[in-house]
């Protein structure tokens, strides 16, 4: 039980006789300190971390991780063979200047993913213009769920699915906001077709 308040005279004495006497025994002294009792070290918990040798500058510095062999992405870059000059530094908050735009030369078979013919659906869904059609309707419904009100896992659904007819794909009046469970429950989830009305 550690003490709280000021030690008498008396409890000054005790400590005072003990600390000579390990001194006199070299249990105390420069360098030397006696263990205090619910006294927490300063590294409990901590893992101990060596310094490493740079494989580039070979100046030393603390790694934070254990494969880590450059001590900056600048030493990485210049033992690749790139150019440190040409590295642009992340900025919190910047916008990247191909945000919401097609990137021409990989797209369909000139992309190293290219595996076959893209399902004309699906290409529709992932176009810049369904990101930008998907965005609108959260934005519009205010990122909740028209059926529950639940806000989170939100998905955008087509009230007449695209696959009857395409020319409302990018219509915001032909989408709601949904979360995944109420918009499981719709008719044309994930091809599970039911008898669905198209109103004209």
């Amino acid at each position: 039980m550690m003490h709280a308040g000021k030690h008498s005279e008396e409890t000054k004495e005790k400590i005072r006789k003990k600390l000579k006497l390990l001194y006199k025994e070299g249990k105390a002294g420069k360098g030397l300190i006696p263990f205090k009792k619910g006294h927490k070290s300063f590294r409990k918990g901590k893992k101990f971390i060596k310094q490493k040798e740079c494989s580039n500058c070979n100046e030393l510095y603390y790694p934070k991780r254990k494969e880590q062999i450059f001590c900056s992405n600048r030493c990485s870059a210049i033992n690749k063979g790139g150019n440190p000059e040409n590295m642009i530094p992340f900025k919190k908050g910047n916008t990247p200047w191909n945000k919401g735009k097609e990137w021409l030369e990989m797209r369909g078979n000139k992309h190293p993913n290219y595996t076959g013919r893209t399902p004309e659906l699906v290409a529709l869904r992932h176009s810049p213009k369904g990101v930008k059609w998907r965005n609108e309707i959260f934005k519009r419904d205010n990122w909740t769920c028209q059926e529950c009100s639940k806000k989170g896992k939100i998905q955008a659904h087509h009230i007449i699915p695209i696959s009857i007819d395409k020319s409302k794909a990018f219509d915001l009046d032909n989408g709601k906001t949904l979360c995944i469970e109420c918009h499981k429950k719709t008719a044309s989830y994930l091809n599970r077709w039911y008898k669905v009305e198209v109103v004209k």
